[in-house]
């Protein structure tokens, strides 16, 4: 199983996107790509509860990276879980 980045909060999916604990809870990555970013259950922080999964949303998750006011939207987390199994699909 991919490991998360070591700055990401805990609640983060694995995966390239993540939101690390520098977050101010600005709200502003959620409104910028919701079909990637929420949230925590906490509501202290933001959190990545799924990775994209086209180009639209690849587009708005870099947009929040861009836009985050703290610089708590990464997108260098481990790559592991989008890329392809040895069957051809992609693991989740």
């Amino acid at each position: 199983m991919p490991q998360l980045h070591p700055d990401a909060y805990e609640d983060n999916v694995p995966g390239k996107y993540y939101i690390d604990k520098t977050c101010c809870d600005c709200g502003l990555c959620p409104q910028l790509a919701p079909a990637v970013f929420r949230p925590s259950e906490a509501e202290t922080h933001s959190v990545a509860y799924r990775q994209p999964a086209t180009p639209d949303e690849v587009a708005q998750a870099e947009d929040a990276v861009a836009q985050c006011p703290t610089s708590s939207v990464r997108n260098d987390g481990d790559t592991a879980a989008s890329q392809p199994s040895k069957a051809g699909s992609v693991s989740v």
